[in-house]
């Protein structure tokens, strides 16, 4: 679902430049549905889609790095991609 993932992708950059617009998911997706002039479900199922394909396909996914900081037994949900994702940018951004 590319709406799926231009949506996670806005989520991404809201938590790791604004980390304190929002304090819960929902608030998140109501940000984001202003953006592109949707409503928050739509924002929420368009990035749970995306997800459950990484989901569904991620044990013919091999050799990836970022993959692989993803506890391999746990589901990856919306908050957790978002928080492992924004984790992995600072790590990277204070390695420069």
């Amino acid at each position: 679902n590319s709406n799926g993932t231009t949506y996670l992708k806005s989520a991404i950059i809201q938590a790791y430049y604004y980390p304190k617009s929002y304090t819960t998911l929902l608030e998140l997706y109501e940000i984001i549905a202003k953006e592109y002039s949707v409503t928050p479900s739509e924002i929420k199922y368009g990035i749970r889609n995306s997800l459950y394909q990484l989901n569904a396909n991620r044990q013919y996914i091999t050799n990836n790095k970022f993959l692989d900081r993803f506890d391999e037994y746990r589901t990856i949900s919306t908050q957790y991609f978002i928080d492992v994702f924004v984790n992995y940018l600072r790590i990277k951004k204070n390695k420069r």
